[in-house]
């Protein structure tokens, strides 16, 4: 397939997926305390909105190095597509759960509480960290079939920009992988560790430079 006709798909995908984000913000500012959760609400929408366009940025790049999509580059395409469009569900069941811890009278937490005759503060307790971590691990699958994909592409391409772009990918999925493991093991909400994503792309080219400093030369103070 010509690399041409995966990047418009893949530039469409990414347009519904960040469409469908937008649409599931909650404007109701009509209860007590409505302003308060929506401003959570909208860093929460920011968030995800940077997630998703650094993983787009990710995934054109690669689409771009490749001289064309084999079969198995276009399996893994569409596989990393499937994952991103499930992150603006994700998205929403933080929306839905309270970002701020809580819930709203239409979310899970008030079917849980319906079922289980449970008070709203235990289930809270119970339901944010499955909502962080399918949101998490949601993010982190989007970047590992990324990297798988970077790696299959390694296989038929060894120009200088595709190993400068493989030590920028590696570098950042480390960082994200590393922040997950510290934020599973604090308190603090864990889905707030995808914003070394776009940090990640921002300083790349420096991280690149540092962590393989032997392959780039010394070309940084």
């Amino acid at each position: 397939m010509p690399k041409e006709s995966m990047g418009a798909f893949i530039d469409a995908v990414y347009a519904i997926a960040i469409t469908i984000l937008a649409l599931e913000i909650k404007g109701d500012l009509s209860t007590d305390g409505g302003f308060y959760h929506f401003k959570y609400i909208v860093l929460e929408y920011a968030l995800a909105f940077t997630i998703l366009f650094a993983l787009w940025i990710q995934h054109r790049r690669l689409n771009q190095i490749a001289a064309e999509v084999s079969k198995p580059q276009l399996l893994l395409h569409g596989f990393v597509l499937l994952i991103i469009c499930l992150i603006p569900r994700a998205v929403s069941l933080v929306f839905d759960n309270g970002s701020s811890g809580e819930f709203l009278d239409s979310g899970i937490g008030a079917d849980m509480n319906a079922l289980g005759g449970l008070s709203g503060e235990q289930t809270v307790e119970r339901i944010k960290p499955l909502v962080n971590f399918f949101y998490c691990a949601t993010i982190l699958a989007a970047d590992i079939a990324l990297l798988a994909l970077m790696l299959l592409i390694g296989h038929t391409s060894q120009s200088t920009e595709q190993i400068a772009l493989r030590h920028g990918k590696l570098i950042v999925s480390g960082l994200l992988v590393v922040a997950l493991v510290a934020t599973m093991a604090t308190p603090i909400a864990n889905r707030y560790f995808g914003i070394v994503l776009p940090l990640g792309l921002i300083f790349e080219t420096y991280l690149s430079q540092l962590a393989f400093r032997s392959h780039y030369g010394r070309s940084i103070a």
